[in-house]
């Protein structure tokens, strides 16, 4: 039984190192794929066509700019992406919008920056499959545990 024990407690110490450096591989994916994307925003500002574009955006309503997004995605048109995305940053109810548009930017980011935008989400993506495996084998090992202890009643019938 002891030696069950040391074998078990061996394995945890392995998985709970693969899982830190799995979750620290994450992050920095993570945040290299923040960094190229704020890069690539940053290089595809085009001042005239972004001022005049912006003065039409501001009649839209905030929930149709993201439709207006998606059919800019759809057209390749960098300048006007841009546009929308400086008009819908200085929207009051920005917020309640942000992660769906934030998202298909990101989406639109990555596949402009080709495989290494792939690699970054395959890694994120792993990283969060790994952790949750891991995390219902260490449940299911503890609910094993604790089905194996023994209860209170059965505890004072062996004495």
């Amino acid at each position: 039984m002891k030696k069950w024990s040391a074998i078990r407690d061996q394995t945890i110490f392995v998985i709970r190192e693969v899982r830190r450096n799995i979750i620290r591989r994450a992050k920095e994916a993570e945040e290299t794929e923040r960094s190229i994307i704020q890069k690539f925003w940053q290089e595809q500002s085009d001042g005239g066509v972004i001022h005049a574009f912006s003065a039409e955006l501001q009649k839209v309503p905030t929930q149709r700019l993201l439709h207006y997004l998606r059919y800019l995605i759809q057209v390749d048109d960098l300048a006007r992406i841009q546009s929308l995305r400086m008009v819908f940053k200085a929207r009051v109810d920005h917020r309640r919008y942000e992660p769906s548009f934030d998202g298909m930017l990101a989406q639109f980011a990555r596949a402009k920056c080709g495989d290494l935008g792939e690699r970054l989400v395959r890694i994120c993506r792993l990283a969060q499959r790994t952790d949750a495996i891991i995390a219902n084998l260490l449940s299911a090992q503890g609910k094993i545990n604790r089905s194996c202890e023994p209860t209170p009643h059965q505890q004072v019938e062996a004495r």
